[in-house]
């Protein structure tokens, strides 16, 4: 597996204009007073870069070489999560960094480190989470299908999301309010956290069956 990191950090590498660019316009965001948003953009931007190496892998029907390499496809689907969700979670700590940078330059004091932490480390779920999604449709369909398929699931769960709250009695959503509010934030923290993990542990499982399927 650590050749596999290699190969597509080196691969990452040779695209350097195209991270460059968003590295520049990264650092631009947390320069600027746009409150956090740098830290969402630049962990996003790296975390859909990380998952390019995926087209790079098919490009010119590659994966019929690749993967008559020594590493099993197992090794092959895990090392693309911990790349994508490894890039997700690097943008949203540089985004952190930078946005701390911007603000003791700007004598800006828009935002408390806690509150920076926090949007970090929700940067980071939110990465895997998206991740979860986007790498099974991806490595069974294709690059390019796969992230199509994903953009429509999004909007499909968003508006899904849009026309539940909706239509959801006013009295349910009262009862969701005072639940939230009654129950300590320490116990929501650790239950996201550990959902967002299943999904991305049972994520990687339907992956690899998915690859050890596939015919290249």
């Amino acid at each position: 597996m650590k050749a596999l990191f290699i190969k597509d950090i080196l691969m990452l590498f040779k695209q350097k204009k195209t991270l460059l660019m968003m590295l520049i316009l990264g650092v631009l965001y947390t320069m600027m007073d746009m409150g956090t948003f740098g830290i969402m953009f630049l962990g996003m931007m790296l975390m859909i870069f990380a998952t390019s190496t995926i087209s790079y892998d098919e490009f010119d029907n590659g994966n019929a070489f690749l993967f008559s390499q020594p590493f099993t496809r197992r090794q092959y689907t895990i090392e693309k999560y911990l790349l994508a969700m490894g890039g997700g979670a690097i943008g949203s700590v540089l985004g952190f960094v930078l946005t701390m940078i911007g603000g003791f330059i700007r004598r800006s004091g828009d935002f408390t480190i806690e509150e920076l932490v926090a949007v970090m480390f929700a940067g980071m779920l939110f990465f895997c989470f998206i991740s979860s999604f986007m790498l099974p449709m991806m490595l069974k369909e294709g690059a390019e299908k796969g992230r199509n398929s994903a953009y429509i699931l999004f909007g499909v769960i968003f508006i899904g999301g849009v026309l539940g709250v909706k239509f959801i009695p006013e009295s349910a959503k009262n009862s969701l309010i005072s639940i939230l509010e009654s129950t300590s934030p320490a116990v929501w923290i650790i239950g996201v956290v550990a959902l967002v993990l299943i999904i991305a542990i049972v994520s990687c499982h339907i992956s690899i069956r998915f690859m050890e399927k596939r015919e290249f």
